[in-house]
């Protein structure tokens, strides 16, 4: 049984020098990491390679979310966390773009008010 074990400092940007191809080697039996986002830089890559992972009978497991992609609930659990997680993006995304479109309304009246003939 070879474990793959992946710890990284918690404030460090996960490494793209591990690829989920030999994650899921026939060599591999369980990975370990610190935090799902130590495994992937972004949502869809973590979903990727965790069904990568499953797909070739590789063991998924992360210590500080207490994850377990072979349970049932562990897997319920992951899809849970996905699934918030890809939800805070949306709305980061809305609130973003409501504040870029406030803020041309700003602009616009500003310039409406410099350009008026009073």
């Amino acid at each position: 049984m070879l474990y793959v074990i992946i710890f990284e400092y918690p404030e460090a940007r996960p490494l793209p020098v591990i690829s989920p191809y030999h994650l899921a080697s026939a060599l591999t039996d369980v990975v370990i990491v610190w935090k799902l986002d130590r495994l992937a830089r972004s949502l869809r890559q973590l979903i990727d390679t965790t069904v990568l992972l499953n797909e070739r009978g590789v063991e998924l497991h992360s210590l500080t979310e207490n994850i377990n992609t072979t349970t049932p609930s562990g897997k319920l659990t992951f899809h849970i966390f996905a699934a918030l997680a890809e939800f805070e993006r949306d709305i980061l995304r809305q609130r973003v773009n409501a504040g870029l479109k406030a803020a041309r309304r700003v602009e616009e009246y500003a310039l409406l008010l410099c350009h008026a003939p009073w």
